[in-house]
């Protein structure tokens, strides 16, 4: 009869900084500053060395496409160990409200390009001031970034 055999435990990996930086695709830069964030928390050992473990490492992964898909570092801290106990529609929910931002800045985007095109040609025109419309538009987004500040 065949006895089973245990697998060994997989001991946690220990990386210092460098080698974190690396595995992590990040800057050591960028690993000091998501410590000093309290985004990553590395455990310190008697010499003064942060290394940092395999959990860090994912956490560092997900911070990384977090901020590819739009989110800032304030939005990616406050979901920080809640992000798991939410329910998918929660989820789906919080990513949907980040694409309603995305829009609308995408729009403001829109908004500013045509504005300093109409200034381009304003300018090769050989015209002085500014063009028709473009004093109200920055009005109006000033406006806007103020209330949105709130």
């Amino acid at each position: 009869m065949k006895r089973a055999v245990a697998a060994p435990e997989r001991a946690t990996q220990r990386l210092q900084i460098g080698e974190f930086a690396k595995q992590s695709m990040l800057s050591r830069d960028t690993v000091r500053f998501y410590e000093k964030a309290g985004l990553l928390t590395p455990t310190v050992l008697p010499n003064g060395y942060r290394v940092f473990d395999e959990s860090q490492l994912e956490l560092a992964r997900s911070i990384r496409i977090g901020q590819f898909l739009g989110f800032t570092l304030a939005e990616i801290k406050a979901q920080m160990g809640r992000w798991n106990a939410l329910s998918p529609t929660m989820r789906i929910r919080l990513m949907e409200e980040k694409i309603e931002v995305l829009d609308a800045r995408m729009q403001e985007l829109k908004e500013m390009r045509a504005h300093l095109a109409e200034k381009v040609s304003w300018m090769q025109a050989k015209k002085r001031g500014v063009p028709k419309g473009l004093e109200e538009a920055a009005l109006r987004r000033r406006k806007r970034s103020k209330l949105d500040e709130r």
